[in-house]
């Protein structure tokens, strides 16, 4: 076959792509063999809601620093702060003020001017003093070893229990693939999965009815060698027909896997391809400002790849600072500012702010104490939430009184959680469900706690 076929080949499958992302929803399913093109023409033939709704987890890996990010401004919980901060405080006259309606005097880091500007429009609040918890704890539960989640402080099992929301339990699924189990078909015959990553496979988005499907910050996950290569595109086809028609049921279920594989990274190219990228300037000299930058780029393309409902899972290292803390963290800060003011305004240029919902988690807070150049490994943290639909300008729970040995320490300056993950992360799912039907098996810590739902979203 000659390239000028080949090309032929490929540009037909392209557009029929793109013709079966046109095509209204509810026509006559495409006859053709096998693999995921038969059924990409409905695409939302049988979705389960009539609105568009999209929760964006951006997690904060290494453990972020909440009490230099939201940080006390009255004199007396300053003064508190900068005690037990020492070297780490920042001065009262540096922080970013925020007024919250309950009255609370608060400051931001200097580094979140986009952060203060959301709080202020109200688009912006916080969770405060979050962590894993089994059940509710005191300073004396934790002496007596009650009902703590196993390996406190450490990176991988606090990570595991934030994502599972399973604290103790085998890590089987995680919250958000038990909630695809609970909403079955929320996307109806779109091909795409209802979770979508683009910090590769994570425990969150496990243990659904389909695999998180793994985007990267250019785009699809496409088969380079092949994608837009005539000279491979023919045998590779000519492989994966061979492999179909074979004998023996693993060549066949390879070959039928492969084939799903081109052609949903292909059906992902082509409605990304299809709809104008963000015109608004993210950062992307930083990843998070990347993978901010692609997320909104595939919510803008949600209907041609009829999704109602999507989970984006992104990614943001380097918030372990037992080092340097003073000069990283404010750097940190100021890459997620400026990402999250980004997403927020493209969101708004979209129409879409009032659907989408960002917002923040870590494993695992920093000590109070400093340990010469940075904080350890800690517990509980303060937690972002920005979108249209928050009710912002705000902090929801309790800030923590941030003496070191004081009676929410659990040592060492590790201040023990008042609100739990399951409370944070069942108010998110509530809205994005809307309702809280089956929210019990997605969170079956939740009837620990009370109250269940912490009121920054509808």
């Amino acid at each position: 076959m000659s390239d000028g076929n080949l090309n032929g080949v490929r540009g037909s499958r392209r557009g029929f792509l793109r013709s079966a992302l046109g095509m209204a929803c509810g026509s006559a399913s495409l006859s053709m063999a096998g693999g995921l093109l038969a059924a990409l023409a409905p695409v939302a033939a049988r979705a389960a809601f009539s609105d568009y709704r999209a929760l964006v987890c951006v997690n904060l890996a290494g453990g972020n620093d909440g009490f230099n990010w939201l940080v006390p401004r009255d004199s007396t919980g300053h003064g508190v702060y900068a005690e037990s901060r020492g070297a780490l405080a920042i001065a009262r006259g540096d922080l970013r003020p925020i007024a919250t309606a309950g009255g609370l005097d608060l400051g931001l880091n200097p580094a979140c001017g986009a952060t203060q500007a959301l709080f202020a429009a109200q688009e912006a609040a916080f969770v405060a003093n979050c962590g894993v918890l089994m059940a509710p704890t005191t300073r004396e539960d934790y002496a007596g070893n009650t009902s703590l989640p196993p390996a406190l402080f450490s990176h991988n099992d606090q990570t595991d229990h934030w994502m599972s929301a399973r604290p103790g339990f085998e890590k089987r699924s995680g919250w958000a693939g038990r909630l695809h189990s609970v909403l079955g078909e929320p996307n109806g015959d779109s091909p795409l999965a209802m979770n979508l990553s683009l910090a590769g496979p994570n425990l969150c988005q496990s243990g659904g009815p389909m695999p998180a499907y793994i985007l990267g910050t250019d785009g699809a996950a496409l088969i380079g060698d092949i994608h837009g290569n005539s000279a491979n595109y023919y045998p590779y086809f000519a492989a994966i027909e061979a492999g179909e028609a074979s004998v023996n049921a693993l060549e066949r279920s390879l070959a039928t896997a492969m084939r799903n594989a081109f052609d949903l990274g292909e059906f992902v190219d082509v409605a990304l391809a299809d709809t104008p990228p963000p015109a608004t300037p993210f950062d992307e000299a930083s990843d998070i400002g990347r993978g901010l930058r692609m997320t909104a780029h595939t919510i803008a393309a949600h209907a041609a790849l009829g999704a109602q409902r999507q989970v984006f899972f992104v990614q943001m290292g380097g918030y372990d600072t037992h080092d340097s803390q003073g000069l990283l963290h404010p750097q940190l800060l100021g890459r997620l500012d400026a990402a999250v003011g980004a997403f927020q305004a493209e969101m708004h240029a979209l129409g879409l702010a009032n659907k989408v919902t960002l917002f923040t988690s870590s494993e695992f807070g920093r000590t109070l104490t400093v340990n010469g150049d940075g904080t350890d490994h800690g517990w509980g943290s303060h937690h972002l939430v920005v979108g249209g639909a928050v009710r912002g300008g705000e902090v929801y729970g309790s800030m923590p009184d941030l003496t070191v040995d004081g009676p929410q320490d659990a040592g060492f300056g590790r201040i023990i959680p008042t609100t739990s993950t399951d409370q944070y992360l069942a108010t998110l799912v509530r809205w994005f469900m809307s309702g809280g039907t089956g929210i019990g098996q997605v969170f079956p810590n939740l009837a620990n706690f009370t109250p269940r739902r912490l009121g920054f979203l509808p």
